[in-house]
C-alpha cells in the first residue's frame, strides 16, 4: 500500500509537472508571436 502511495504521488506531480511545462511552452509561444507581429508593424511604418 505504501509502494503503491508512492507510485501515486509520483504520478501526481509528473502531472504537475507536464501541465506547468505545456503552460510555459504556450505562454513563450504567444509572447514571441507578439514580438512577431509588433516588429512586422514597425517594418512597414
Amino acid at each position: 500500500m505504501i509502494v503503491n502511495n508512492l507510485i501515486d504521488d509520483n504520478l501526481i506531480v509528473n502531472n504537475l509537472i507536464a501541465n506547468n511545462l505545456i503552460i510555459d511552452k504556450t505562454f513563450i509561444l504567444s509572447i514571441n508571436i507578439n514580438i512577431y507581429t509588433h516588429l512586422l508593424s514597425y517594418s512597414t511604418t
